[in-house]
């Protein structure tokens, strides 16, 4: 909420697209008696990040939202 909706959008697909095979990288060490925790914790994480993350960010609107004005700021109206 603090950056432009540019820059979070480029920063939300960078460090997704370098998070994705550092966890890779982290299943290939485990051992074979982790192998289906890791593996089944490591493959909900990559799919929340590619299908989740970088969907969001790569589909987010690329105009800026309109500024609510006085006739919508106050619904009592």
């Amino acid at each position: 909420m603090t950056l432009p909706a540019r820059v979070n959008r480029a920063t939300n697909l960078v460090v997704a697209l370098l998070y994705i095979p550092y966890s890779m990288f982290n299943a290939a060490g485990a051992s074979w008696d982790w192998a289906f925790f890791y593996g089944l914790s490591i493959g909900v994480e990559v799919l929340l990040l590619a299908f989740f993350i970088l969907r969001s960010a790569w589909t987010w609107p690329r105009t800026p939202a309109v500024p609510a004005g006085p006739a919508t700021t106050d619904l009592r109206q």
